[in-house]
């Protein structure tokens, strides 16, 4: 089952992590080139080069396929490692479960207490401890979705009322701190996990209401592209930015900003922008490789 699990994680995440990974080192000095990478203090705190020599491809095509580096314009992937080990965690301790016969509370015990360790551990110094510590967070978000799906039927998920008493409860909660799963920075345990269920709760109660109308078989259908509409989401944000500085008569550097004008109308457009044009592109792409095999 390991095996089985492994080889459909590697086709799932790491096939697209590190194609999409080369084809943005390869056109990396590109977008230096087109100033998509050269605002100084933006990219200095990420320690990536400016333009790259012979030796930085080289130590960027290793990370790729090490599965720990990305370029700064596929951000959004940052999660796929931290997924990949947190299903390989998952399903080891599965296998533990099952090999000395132990019960599913055996099994939630083993993961709270592997949250807990990693909590105490000082990821700062790092990065390896710090991908520990986010899978050992990543598992318990996972694991609230696998006792969902076993135990789907006494789960209360359509009652509005309770989803407006969550609601409330998460924003009392949250005035007390500030959840950031990326960054792992919480307040405690405990108030990670009141705010992850609560949230989780609420994110499957929308997506069980919309899953009944027209709206949600659209999002059905995106989402299978999801990953792709991540990889392209920042450089789509970039054909937004090329608008406003053109209508702005703005440097053309300023390209190397991740987006312009926050907290305005134009975070609207960048959002809209950043998954309708993946899937343009996605559509063009599946149509030109359908016209190449009918050759």
């Amino acid at each position: 089952m390991m095996k089985m699990l492994f080889k459909k994680r590697l086709k799932s995440l790491y096939i697209p992590f590190i194609k999409y990974g080369l084809i943005f080192v390869i056109l990396h000095n590109i977008f230096y080139d087109i100033h998509f990478y050269n605002i100084p203090d933006l990219w200095i705190n990420n320690k990536m080069e400016y333009f790259y020599n012979i030796s930085d491809f080289f130590k960027a095509i290793l990370g790729v396929l090490a599965f720990y580096r990305i370029e700064q314009l596929l951000a959004p992937m940052w999660f796929l490692p931290i997924l990949f080990l947190t299903n390989i965690i998952f399903s080891f301790i599965g296998y533990t479960k099952n090999v000395f016969k132990m019960d599913e509370y055996s099994r939630g015990i083993i993961i709270c207490i592997f949250f807990f360790l990693c909590y105490c551990i000082d990821s700062n110094q790092s990065k390896f401890f710090r991908v520990i510590n986010i899978s050992s967070i990543a598992i318990i978000c996972f694991y609230i979705g696998y006792i969902y799906k076993q135990y789907f039927n006494r789960i209360i998920i359509k009652d509005f009322r309770v989803w407006i008493i969550a609601f409330l409860v998460y924003w009392f909660t949250s005035i007390t701190g500030h959840l950031d799963f990326a960054g792992y920075r919480f307040v405690n345990p405990g108030f990670f996990l009141v705010c992850s269920l609560l949230l989780i709760y609420m994110v499957l109660f929308i997506s069980e209401y919309i899953s009944e109308n027209e709206f949600g078989l659209y999002l059905k259908n995106i989402g299978r592209i999801s990953l792709d509409i991540m990889a392209l989401h920042f450089i789509s944000f970039k054909l937004v930015s090329i608008i406003i500085i053109i209508i702005d008569d703005l440097p053309v550097w300023y390209l190397g900003y991740s987006s312009l004008y926050n907290n305005s109308f134009w975070d609207i457009i960048y959002l809209i922008s950043g998954i309708i044009i993946p899937c343009i592109v996605i559509k063009i792409k599946n149509i030109f490789i359908e016209k190449i095999r009918g050759i």
